[in-house]
């Protein structure tokens, strides 16, 4: 059977802050995108720009703001936590991201509006 070269004691850890990191592209942004659309939803006035459209607006760049700090400084790894990351997976996500969140955006606005 094999084993690591290096005793499991001793192996290089993910820093506590890129552990946070992590969960904020992965699962807190994603959450505070559900919370804020739902906000975005139940506006009076869906053709105004809200609280929730800046909350969504600033959710979508710390996401991606996150994603390259984790790639770039933390070591950061691709999501099924296979391989390291690198960025080009950030460009990816960035992109991808960026596309779909606005997509959903007017998308929300769309149906917001002819439901008031």
């Amino acid at each position: 059977m094999a084993q690591d070269a290096t005793p499991p004691d001793q192996q290089p850890r993910d820093p506590a802050g890129g552990c946070l990191i992590r969960m904020f592209w992965m699962i807190l942004g994603n959450l505070l995108l559900i919370f804020s659309a739902a906000a975005i939803l139940r506006s009076r006035a869906p053709l105004a720009v809200s609280y929730a459209d800046v909350i969504y607006g600033l959710t979508v760049l710390g996401m991606i703001a996150a994603r390259y700090v984790d790639v770039r400084y933390l070591g950061g790894r691709t999501s099924d936590g296979e391989q390291p990351a690198t960025m080009g997976n950030w460009r990816r996500y960035s992109i991808v991201l960026a596309v779909v969140t606005l997509a959903v955006w007017v998308l929300l606005h769309v149906v917001a509006h002819y439901r008031a």
